[in-house]
């Protein structure tokens, strides 16, 4: 099992960060959609701060949020 870093939209509508220890990117996907009960997946990666993506995020924005600000990344 590894701990994935699961950058997402809640059921409330805000962006919330869900460590979950699964498997696989796909597998820790499901587990946020069914047990936690998301909205959106912006991304799914391995380690906090690490570069390597394993959902394709081509042409959808993602959200980071620095110091409370929210920003609308275009990657």
């Amino acid at each position: 099992m590894k701990k994935y870093y699961v950058r997402c939209k809640d059921s409330k509508g805000e962006n919330a960060s869900l460590v979950i220890e699964a498997l696989s990117p796909e597998q820790a996907k499901e587990q946020a959609y069914e047990v936690h009960k998301v909205r959106d997946i912006y991304n799914v990666s391995l380690g906090e701060g690490t570069s390597r993506n394993y959902l394709e995020r081509k042409y959808s924005p993602y959200i980071k949020n620095e110091h409370g600000k929210a920003i609308i990344i275009f990657s």
